[in-house]
This record gives C-alpha cells, structure tokens and sequence, in this order.
C-alpha cells in the first residue's frame, strides 16, 4: 500500500525522455529531484546543498567520470 501512495508524490514527467520528477525535502527545505532507479549513486550540487543546510564532509572514495582522472 505505501508504494502506491507515493506514486502519487509525482510531480511532472518529460514525454521525450520519460523523466519523472518530484519534490524531495532535504531538512528544512524543499528541491525538485529526479528519479532514476537504474542509479548506483545519488548526487547534489553545492549549491543546493547550500540552500538546504547540508555540509560537506570528506569522504573515503574517489570518483571518476567518463574520458577524466579519478577525483578523490
């Protein structure tokens, strides 16, 4: 029963490429996120994350993106 609740929370999708969007609440603020179930990370850029209070701490992992060295 819940899954079919939140289906509801959809806001808007694009036809030509079958995005689907949705508000999210990160602390006391809200942000249009995407959802994308094939992902194995989740991602926020510094603004936003300035806009909605959260800190950036350093992390163990790198990350690499495609023809670009690793980013620790």
């Amino acid at each position: 029963m819940a899954p079919m609740r939140r289906c509801n929370a959809v806001m808007y999708s694009i036809p030509d490429t079958g995005l689907l969007y949705f508000n999210v609440k990160i602390n006391d603020g809200y942000v249009v996120g995407m959802i994308d179930t094939g992902a194995s990370h989740s991602f926020i850029s510094d603004v936003v994350g300035d806009q909605v209070g959260l800190k950036l701490i350093q992390g163990g992992s790198s990350m690499k993106a495609v023809n670009t060295a690793p980013i620790p």
